[in-house]
């Protein structure tokens, strides 16, 4: 079995069209793809920055908080699921956060009980990515 092995983070950046949430903070810039690089503090060795690199090998250092790894799935339109992501199960109408813990991609609920494990054979037809945790909208709906 192949997996994509791929990281998300947001970069910050005082022009960017999309705007996260962090703990009431507003954070303009955009989200990017590809490998992750954590490097440590020259000065601190108790901070580390994070980068996100993509194919050509630029790179641009995201918010620590945001990263999320690709589970190797897609939903029921094609976009990519990530850690981190809100689906929604179409089946049910229930909104659920995408995590990872020991090893494997879960199912979230919302008060933060584990729901089900993300497999290959249970995923796409019904389940749709409508945001992430850092979504205004999303948590607004909570």
């Amino acid at each position: 079995m192949n997996r994509e092995i791929l990281f998300r983070g947001f970069h910050k950046e005082e022009n960017g069209k999309e705007t996260i949430y962090i703990d009431g903070q507003a954070y303009k810039g955009e989200w990017l793809e590809g490998s992750l690089i954590k490097l440590e503090s020259v000065l601190d060795s108790t901070k580390y920055y994070y980068y996100i690199e993509d194919e050509y090998g630029d790179r641009d250092e995201v918010i620590p908080e945001t990263v999320g790894q690709f589970s190797g799935l897609e939903d029921k339109n094609g976009k990519k699921i990530f850690e981190k992501d809100v689906v929604k199960d179409i089946d049910e109408d229930k909104d659920y956060v995408v995590s990872f813990d020991e090893g494997a991609f879960g199912l979230l609920t919302k008060s933060g009980r584990h729901n089900s494990f993300l497999h290959n054979w249970n995923v796409p037809d019904f389940l749709e990515v409508i945001g992430t945790i850092f979504d205004k909208k999303v948590k607004d709906n909570d």
